[in-house]
């Protein structure tokens, strides 16, 4: 039921993640536990509070005394967070000898909207589906913390964005995530579409015609010849 403050992701009816399957899910290598709604009373996931949803928690608390893991990695996603680019919380792991590590979590380098699927710096799609509404995703993101007995962990909202985490999981061993091959260069303030409207004078410095021999084909086709490519009516060339 939308709106009625007992939950279900962001609290949005159908507007959910009701259709990811529960149980044990691998995603590029890292595998998560997807808990089932009747189990610990039906809480399966963390929703932190922010823009949109100011009345849910800002804070969550996790117990895990003892142990020792190299690297977080975090299935998660972010709701209204349009024009929040930065900070929007941070993760703090409190050590059993007392100390404490704080990292943040960046929108548009960690995670992003769950209605926007694309790769991050630190986020990769880790699942992807669809609801009712939209075509939705969570991002697989990864953090470097010390090798030494945990005490708890504390996830916390900066009331930017709502904050959402469907599984945490951690490992001693470095798991490599998928690299962003996508580049997209956008037009601002140091980048400037160009196009290059003047045409070629013959003859010119910038005329290059003699370097076309053209027709092409007509020294018939590539072939490999002892070893190397040649064309078929031109040896050795």
């Amino acid at each position: 039921i939308p709106n009625d403050r007992k939950g279900g992701w962001t609290d949005q009816g159908e507007n959910d993640l009701r259709q990811m399957p529960t149980g044990t899910y691998v995603s590029c290598g890292v595998k998560f536990n997807i808990p089932e709604n009747a189990i610990n009373n039906g809480n399966t996931c963390i929703v932190l509070g922010g823009a949109g949803r100011p009345y849910l928690p800002n804070t969550s608390y996790i117990c895990i005394p003892g142990t020792s893991v190299s690297y977080l990695y975090f299935l998660h996603a972010l709701a209204w967070s349009s024009g929040q680019n930065g900070p929007i919380g941070t993760i703090t792991v409190n050590y059993e000898n007392g100390t404490t590590q704080t990292l943040p979590v960046v929108n548009g380098v960690d995670t992003g909207n769950w209605w926007i699927k694309h790769s991050l710096a630190n986020g990769v799609i880790g699942w992807e589906g669809k609801n009712k509404y939209s075509d939705v995703a969570l991002y697989l993101s990864k953090f470097k913390i010390k090798n030494i007995p945990i005490k708890n962990i504390t996830l916390n909202s900066n009331g930017k964005a709502v904050w959402m985490i469907a599984a945490i999981s951690g490992s001693r061993e470095n798991i490599p995530l998928p690299t962003n091959n996508e580049t997209v260069i956008s037009a601002d303030g140091d980048w400037k579409p160009y196009s290059n409207i003047k045409s070629i004078a013959p003859g010119s410095i910038l005329d290059f015609s003699f370097l076309v021999d053209a027709p092409a084909g007509k020294y018939g086709s590539v072939i490999v010849a002892n070893g190397r490519f040649e064309f078929e009516k031109k040896p050795g060339v």
